[in-house]
């Protein structure tokens, strides 16, 4: 018999791409590996990978949003929250 459940695989890495607020790319993307278990440890996660670029800035003041945002983003796009996944 098939398995029909639908869990999902959980990935093994994720991409992140830094963006200033008027929607222009910094540098290329990096891969944080393993992925973090929630926001809050993927915004720790960043801000030790991108120490220097971000060291005017505390991890609380980073926006985290779903994988397929447009950019620039949208004014009525809600970030997310630790402990929400996307």
């Amino acid at each position: 018999m098939a398995d029909t459940s639908t869990d999902a695989v959980a990935p093994a890495f994720v991409w992140v791409q830094l963006y200033y607020d008027d929607g222009i790319i910094y540098g290329d993307a990096i891969k944080i590996q393993p992925v973090p278990d929630d926001v809050n440890d993927l915004k720790k996660a960043v801000m030790e990978r991108c120490k220097k670029v971000l060291n005017h800035i505390d991890d609380h003041m980073l926006l985290v949003h779903r994988p397929g945002t447009t950019v620039p983003i949208p004014n009525d796009t809600h970030s997310l929250r630790p402990g929400e996944r996307s």
